[in-house]
């Protein structure tokens, strides 16, 4: 029973310092321990599944998602915007014009028109500021309408659909390999070393994957 109780706090102060800490310490808490320090199982074959599922994430971005979008943001920059031709007196007496180049005159217009500023005065009231402004939004609702068929034509929402779905592939492998029980301490090191290539120690579900193989490795029972 002192053994065991040893034993169990002598891994409760592993689990405090850290996984790369755990490595020595652990070592020598596997001697007599039914954990084999040498034997690899299928945590290669996860690993190596995780890299060519990220593999294919960095291909399509490369390839395809990311040449598509550069194209599609120049085909949007080519569309010429739109200064109105009606216009508008200000308080200086000076004749305002409103272009869609400028989006808060745009977020005004579209506003002022679903009557969320004016009290006193209504697009029906008709006028040269009432004018000018549904001229605006028609201007742009003119060229969001061209965004849309240049996104449909250059197939955005498709190519950004199918790199959730490698990107989720991928992440369901890496967890894959970071959850899978191991049997050994060669197997641990192992999933020590993706852990910290893969920047996931200050992870706390990485953590407890870690800390569950090394309480099955030294035969301790929380």
């Amino acid at each position: 029973m002192a053994q065991q109780t040893h034993s169990r706090r002598s891994a409760l102060g592993i689990l405090a310092t850290g996984p790369v800490a755990m490595l020595p310490a652990l070592a020598v808490m596997s001697c007599g321990t039914k954990a084999d320090a040498g034997t690899i199982g299928e945590l290669p074959a996860l690993i190596a599944k995780y890299h060519r599922a990220e593999a294919r994430c960095t291909r399509f971005d490369e390839r395809v998602e990311s040449p598509a979008c550069k194209q599609f943001a120049e085909a949007v920059g080519a569309i010429p915007h739109h200064r109105t031709v009606h216009g508008f007196a200000n308080i200086n007496g000076d004749v305002t014009h409103l272009d869609t180049a400028n989006p808060a005159s745009v977020a005004v217009a579209r506003k002022a028109l679903a009557g969320e500023i004016y009290e006193t005065s209504k697009p029906t009231d008709g006028g040269a500021y009432w004018d000018t402004v549904r001229e605006l939004v028609r201007a742009d609702d003119a060229r969001n309408e061209q965004m849309g068929r240049l996104r449909i034509d250059f197939r955005i929402d498709e190519y950004d659909s199918h790199s959730e779905k490698l990107a989720s592939y991928a992440w369901e492998a890496k967890w894959a390999a970071i959850n899978y029980p191991v049997n050994s301490l060669a197997e641990l090191c192992l999933k020590l070393d993706f852990i910290e290539e893969e920047g996931a120690f200050a992870d706390e579900d990485a953590g407890l994957a870690v800390a569950a193989d090394v309480r099955r490795l030294a035969g301790i029972t929380i």
